[in-house]
């Protein structure tokens, strides 16, 4: 149970009860963080409005700002991945998103995933392909 968002306020608005008037309180604001680096490849461009688009912000996000501390969740993540596959053409899964939460971690792993992919032969199948066993075979077996 740790909150989302945190909102100074010098005074709590009060009722005239004396109780706290909820209806008065601001409404948290969850913005991208202040002094974030803009991206510096056509990837974290591309992530960065990813983002932003998926989080439904009217500001840009940097690419050092975190999914979720900016009011992301897994159906959010989600979305953003299903997102990225069409647009990247590539396999991303929620797993990834959760490991890697900022455009900047995200836009490495995926160069990474793809130079490992360039140099890593085919990969050899373990045990040849099942299939259904003659009659014949199945007598002298």
């Amino acid at each position: 149970m740790v909150p989302a968002f945190v909102v100074l306020l010098d005074r709590l608005p009060l009722t005239a009860n004396g109780k706290i008037d909820k209806r008065a309180l601001p409404v948290p604001h969850a913005g991208p963080g202040t002094g974030g680096r803009a991206p510096r490849t056509a990837l974290e461009r591309t992530l960065c409005d990813a983002f932003t688009e998926a989080l439904g912000l009217s500001s840009a996000v940097s690419i050092d700002d975190n999914f979720f501390d900016l009011g992301g969740h897994s159906l959010l993540a989600a979305r953003l991945t299903n997102r990225l596959c069409s647009a990247l053409n590539l396999s991303l899964t929620l797993r990834d998103v959760f490991r890697h939460p900022t455009p900047a971690q995200l836009a490495a792993h995926l160069d990474a995933w793809s130079a490992r992919a360039a140099t890593t032969p085919e990969p050899r199948r373990a045990r040849p392909t099942l299939r259904r066993r003659t009659d014949q075979e199945r007598i002298t077996s």
